[in-house]
């Protein structure tokens, strides 16, 4: 079994390999004539502020979220 510290590892190497901070900025006109793909990119879009929040509070220094 993982201890607490192990754990703490894998959390912070799982959101260095998918953090993307230009996710963070995306809005329903970057999806706007890309309706196959709306649902993908507002997925994106939720994951990377949760790893960017989950991130911050665990003390980890990520690249800010873009904005538009």
């Amino acid at each position: 079994m993982n201890d607490g510290l192990e754990i703490l590892e894998e959390i912070k190497e799982y959101i260095n390999k998918h953090y993307k901070a230009s996710c963070c900025s995306w809005t329903s006109e970057n999806s706007e004539g890309n309706s196959d793909d709306i649902f993908n990119d507002g997925q994106q879009y939720g994951k990377a502020w949760v790893l960017y929040s989950i991130g911050k509070i665990i003390g980890m220094k990520l690249e800010e979220p873009e904005e538009n």
